[in-house]
């Protein structure tokens, strides 16, 4: 899917390998939609997802209507032989082909890819607008969301660390540990889908928990006391103001 998304004219032109190139813009054009040309990578990630333009090794994909794989079943490159079927249909491209075109395009949309994996990590922390109504956000709805729980945590573990407290900081650490290697995982290899984070969020929300808890045990006391003092005061100059 990456490779459809992120690809174009001159990911062929980089692509180096003349079976590669010729799969690749063979690739290219058969999944073309004008419609998605002003889409960001999100959208068009699951553009091209409902239409099930990934499935390369079908034969009834639209690649093998290009010419330039035609041009690969009439011997233009020899090496790339379609292979058939025991029931002697043909079947798709070589797998090991595909994944060579594969190979070579993902090298070239290098720089692509990290921004693509970029996109994808802030909108699933809620850190841009609603990029597809394909991915839903239940605790990161807002980046205020993300920002506010960063700094309650951080100001939990500090606080922790101060005090020589080093249980909740790793538990804290762990919670929030997992989420985010999920997050870096779907970004590296998926388009953002909700079906993976939701699975470890409670993790991050119970690692803000617990840092609001730690927050309001150890600060409260303190808070409480300053308020009072402020209070014993405020009562010990109001008769002398009553009096006046």
């Amino acid at each position: 899917m990456r490779t459809a998304v992120l690809s174009d004219a001159k990911t062929v032109e980089c692509v180096k390998d003349q079976r590669s190139k010729a799969i690749l813009a063979a690739y290219i054009k058969s999944i073309y939609d004008p419609s998605t040309a002003e889409m960001n990578y999100i959208q068009r990630y699951y553009a091209l997802a409902s239409r099930g333009v990934f499935a390369l090794e079908q034969p009834d994909h639209p690649i093998y209507k290009q010419p330039e794989v035609q041009a690969v079943f009439k011997g233009k490159f020899p090496e790339l032989d379609v292979p058939r079927m025991r029931n002697g249909k043909k079947s798709g491209l070589p797998p090991v082909e595909i994944q060579q075109m594969l190979d070579a395009a993902q090298k070239c949309n290098a720089w692509r890819n990290a921004e693509y994996m970029l996109l994808s990590t802030e909108m699933m922390l809620g850190l841009t607008p609603v990029l597809t109504p394909f991915v839903a956000r239940t605790f990161f709805k807002s980046p205020y969301a993300f920002y506010l729980s960063s700094l309650i945590i951080a100001s939990a573990v500090l606080l922790l660390l101060w005090r020589r407290k080093h249980a909740l900081p790793i538990i804290m650490a762990m919670c929030v540990g997992i989420y985010l290697s999920m997050v870096f995982v779907v970004a590296l290899k998926q388009g953002g889908e909700d079906r993976y984070t939701d699975t470890v969020e409670p993790m991050f929300v119970l690692g803000v928990a617990i840092a609001s808890a730690v927050l309001c045990s150890e600060l409260m006391p303190q808070l409480t006391y300053c308020v009072g003092m402020r209070l014993k005061q405020a009562f010990r100059w109001l008769p002398s103001v009553i009096g006046r």
